[in-house]
């Protein structure tokens, strides 16, 4: 495990007790039946992150040297500071991003599997453990030295299966299902 990656790991799944991790998402506690725990949380791999914003930093990156060149030559120098304020449009894409990549959590329970996703409105589903059928792990090569993969739940529910993409610490969310499972 890589030392970023082991980082992350401990932040999520650092512990409050010898007992429960500790959830420090208020809505995610709301969420929580009477004795349920937390058992596992992971969100989308740090790369999956990367690979969205980094249309955004490029575009930054462009628009500020364009208004540099072009600065030097054709715009004058009390209009420079606004034609900065473009770099704002890809700013805030990469602010929403972020925050997208932040609330977008995949959560174990003792109970159930819950998916959380949402900034402001939020989308929760979830499925029970005594429903989950099979848990299908696929890793490609980087996704084994970043570690990171895609889980296939599959589901006696309604929804039959559920694809989890990019998952970050798939293996030991993988292992916490079928614990978890094991214990029900």
């Amino acid at each position: 495990m890589h030392a970023t990656d082991f980082l992350v790991y401990c932040l999520l799944t650092s512990k409050q007790d010898d007992e429960a991790p500790f959830v420090n998402d208020p809505y995610l506690t709301k969420l929580l039946t009477k004795n349920e725990k937390v058992v596992f949380q992971t969100r989308q791999h740090w790369l999956s992150l990367a690979l969205q914003i980094l249309p955004e930093i490029l575009s930054s990156t462009v628009i500020t040297t364009l208004i540099t060149i072009i600065s030097r030559n054709w715009v004058p120098r009390q209009a420079l500071p606004w034609a900065y304020l473009l770099n704002l449009i890809p700013l805030a894409s990469l602010l929403r991003d972020v925050l997208r990549w932040r609330y977008h959590k995949y959560v174990i329970t003792n109970r159930r599997i819950i998916h959380l996703s949402g900034i402001i409105a939020k989308n929760v589903s979830d499925s029970s453990l005594e429903k989950v059928n099979d848990v299908n792990l696929e890793q490609t090569f980087l996704g084994r030295i970043f570690d990171f993969g895609n889980l296939e739940i599959l589901t006696a529910s309604e929804l039959g299966m559920e694809r989890y993409v990019s998952v970050a610490f798939p293996i030991q969310f993988k292992k916490a299902l079928l614990e978890a499972g094991d214990e029900n």
